[in-house]
């Protein structure tokens, strides 16, 4: 759909941004409904790589379930864990009993919302070449994945980690907290923001590289 509205000669700027915003919104609710609609099984997709992550950020804990839960009307992702080894909070270690479980949630709309917004972005943004689609489309997948591994899987860390700093450190600095309050004050909405203009930026100049590139190699 981005090759029938191209950048044309002519236009001011007011009408271009309004024709983006139109059609922006045009893509954001189709997309988030259709998330929406398959929320549920995307999210279940997510959860091998969730795993995955999670284990890679710390070893500390133990997975021992991970799995799509309803909370009211809410579908959440969620993490049951025990304690596998001590940990270390400022100069002291605390180890727990091995027995015991902890659990986190987040809400599934904090896969779909940031997906929306990015994929809605990137097919709304005007096109100068239409070679900048084919490089849209490259990128996406990787500013997807990009965006849900800064997101949940550190958003279900910091909670079970919150639990023991809270407990036994409450004044601790602590990067992950901070990062995870800034996803929940809009910074995954802000985050998906920046990694669609950087995909649409970079389609942009991968296209120019590729169209200066052909002249060169038909000459040769």
């Amino acid at each position: 759909m981005s090759a029938v509205y191209p950048i044309k000669q002519g236009q001011s700027a007011s009408w271009r941004f309004l024709s983006f915003l139109g059609r922006f919104v045009v893509f954001a609710l189709v997309i988030a409904g259709a998330l929406y609609r398959f929320s549920t099984p995307l999210a279940e997709s997510l959860l091998p790589a969730i795993e995955a992550e999670f284990k890679w950020l710390d070893d500390t804990y133990d997975i021992k379930r991970l799995y799509v839960d309803q909370e009211g009307a809410d579908h959440v992702v969620r993490v049951v864990v025990s304690q596998a080894r001590c940990i270390v909070l400022i100069d002291r270690a605390f180890c727990g009993d091995p027995r015991g479980r902890a659990n986190a949630s987040t809400l599934i709309g904090n896969i779909t919302l940031p997906a929306a917004l990015l994929m809605s972005l990137v097919l709304a943004w005007p096109v100068i070449r239409s070679t900048e689609l084919v490089w849209r489309a490259v990128f996406l997948p990787f500013g997807l994945a990009i965006v849900w591994a800064l997101d949940v899987p550190f958003v279900l860390w910091s909670a079970i980690w919150s639990l023991h700093v809270d407990a036994f450190a409450p004044d601790m600095f602590s990067p992950l907290l901070i990062w995870t309050q800034f996803l929940q004050g809009g910074g995954r909405l802000a985050l998906a923001i920046l990694l669609g203009i950087l995909i649409t930026m970079g389609a942009r100049w991968c296209a120019g590289i590729s169209k200066r590139a052909m002249p060169e190699a038909v000459s040769s």
